[in-house]
C-alpha cells in the first residue's frame, strides 16, 4: 500500500499543476503562446524583416546618387616651361554631384529579383517554423489529455487489483482460499502497479514537453478538441498532392532555387557596357586648383565597357 500512496501522490502533483488557472485552457491559446514565445519563430521573423530591408538596399540602384562635398587647401607645382616655374595657390570650394546609372547590364534588376526570391524564402521559412511549432504544441496538448486519461485508467485498474488481492489474501489466511489464487493476484497487482508507474512517467514527460513549448505547465483542465478531421481529402493521392503544394519548407526551397537562378543570371552583366549620367557643379576660390576659377559646371554621359579582365567573368558564370 506504501507504493500505491507514493504513486497516487505523483499523479496528484501532475494533475494539480497551475492551480491558479481555474478556467479550461484551449488548444488555440496554447498554440498562440507557443508561437509567441518560441525563439526560432522570432529569429525567422527577424530574418524576414532583414531580407525586406536588403531588397530595399538593392532597389536603391535604380535611383540617382547625390552628394555634396567641400574642400579647402593649398596647391604647389613646378612647370619648367612656365615663368615663374614654381607657383602656389590657395583654393576652396563646394560642389554638388549627381550620378544616375542608365544601364548596368541588368545587374541591379537581377539583384533585386534575387533578393525578392530570398525574401520569399525567409517568409516561407518563418511560416514553416510557425507551423512546426503549432504542430508540436498540438501534439503535446493532445498527449497531455491522452496520458491523463491513461493514468486515470491505470490508477483505477490498480485499485481494482489491489482490492481483489486483499480479498484473496484474507481468504487464504482464513483457510478458505487457495494460495495459488493469491499469488496470481499479487502478480497481476504488481503488473498493474508497473503500468501505473509507466503511465505516470509518460504523463510527466509530455507535461514537461508542453511546458517547454508553451512556457507554462498544462492547466488542470484542458478543453477537448474536436473537428480535426475537417479539410482532409478522401483520397491518399489528393492528400499528398495538397501537402506538397502547401508545404512551407518546399515553397522555401523553390524560392531559394529561383534566387540562385537570378544570381547566376546576374553574373552575365559584366559582359555588357555600363552607361552612367553625371552632373557636377561647384563654386569657390581657385576652384578645383585652377587659378582664378570661381565656378565650374559639367554634365556628361559615361560609357564603360570591360572588354577583357583575364577570364574572371566567364569563371564566375561557370561558378
Amino acid at each position: 500500500m506504501k507504493s500505491f500512496g507514493l504513486t497516487t501522490l505523483s499523479v496528484a502533483c501532475l494533475l494539480s499543476v497551475a492551480h491558479a488557472q481555474t478556467a479550461s485552457a484551449g488548444l488555440a491559446d496554447a498554440v498562440q503562446k507557443a508561437i509567441t514565445n518560441n525563439p526560432e519563430v522570432t529569429a525567422r521573423l527577424n530574418a524576414l524583416q532583414a531580407a525586406a530591408n536588403e531588397t530595399d538596399v538593392a532597389s536603391g540602384g535604380f535611383r540617382p546618387v547625390i552628394g555634396l562635398s567641400a574642400s579647402v587647401g593649398r596647391d604647389s607645382d613646378r612647370i619648367t616651361s612656365r615663368s615663374p616655374a614654381s607657383q602656389s595657390l590657395t583654393r576652396n570650394g563646394i560642389a554638388l554631384t549627381a550620378n544616375q546609372m542608365l544601364w548596368d547590364g541588368l545587374a541591379t534588376r537581377t539583384e533585386v529579383d534575387r533578393l525578392g526570391h530570398a525574401r520569399l524564402t525567409r517568409y516561407f521559412e518563418f511560416l514553416a517554423a510557425t507551423e512546426d511549432t503549432a504542430l508540436e504544441t498540438a501534439k503535446a496538448y493532445l498527449d497531455v489529455q491522452r496520458y491523463r486519461k491513461l493514468v486515470a485508467l491505470a490508477e483505477d485498474n490498480y485499485v481494482q487489483h489491489k482490492y481483489a488481492a486483499d480479498q484473496l489474501q484474507s481468504k487464504f489466511k482464513a483457510g478458505v482460499g487457495r494460495g495459488v489464487d493469491a499469488e496470481q493476484s499479487n502478480a497481476r497487482l504488481a503488473l498493474a502497479e508497473s503500468n501505473l508507474t509507466t503511465e505516470v512517467a509518460n504523463l510527466h514527460d509530455v507535461s514537461a514537453r508542453y511546458l517547454r513549448l508553451v512556457g507554462e505547465a498544462p492547466a488542470p483542465r484542458l478543453a477537448s478538441v474536436a473537428g480535426l478531421e475537417k479539410g482532409l481529402l478522401p483520397g491518399n493521392t489528393d492528400t499528398v498532392n495538397q501537402s506538397l503544394s502547401r508545404h512551407a519548407s518546399i515553397s522555401a526551397a523553390v524560392e531559394n532555387l529561383r534566387a540562385v537562378q537570378s544570381q547566376a543570371k546576374g553574373k552575365e552583366s559584366p559582359f555588357q557596357p555600363k552607361v552612367e549620367a553625371r552632373f557636377r557643379t561647384g563654386v569657390g576660390k581657385n576652384f578645383d586648383g585652377v587659378q582664378d576659377q570661381k565656378r565650374d559646371t559639367a554634365a556628361e554621359l559615361l560609357l564603360n565597357w570591360n572588354l577583357y579582365n583575364g577570364g574572371s567573368d566567364q569563371a564566375r558564370v561557370k561558378q
